[in-house]
């Protein structure tokens, strides 16, 4: 996933939820739950559609470095906004 790229296999996120995805829809792929297994992240299964999902806040860790176990998610809006202007590039050809 390009969480787990990024970030590797485990980091920490800010986790607070009233509601959280039981069950994806068809054509996506859970990328990352938290330690009680509710869904954090999601793609989908096809790496040529751009669908990434959150259930955390990456925008609220973006910036700032909260401890050594959790990332500042700025290098994942950056990683996003590449693969959307390679998509561009490529419905220009």
């Amino acid at each position: 996933s390009v969480l787990h790229g990024l970030f590797g296999p485990v980091f920490r996120v800010n986790s607070t939820h009233h509601q959280a995805v039981r069950k994806l829809g068809r054509g996506l792929k859970v990328t990352g739950t938290s330690v009680e297994g509710i869904v954090e992240s999601f793609e989908s299964e096809d790496p040529e559609q751009l669908i990434w999902g959150t259930q955390f806040h990456p925008e609220r860790l973006t910036g700032v470095q909260w401890d050594d176990r959790t990332p500042d998610f700025a290098p994942y809006f950056a990683a996003f906004v590449e693969k959307v202007k390679e998509h561009a590039a490529s419905r220009d050809r």
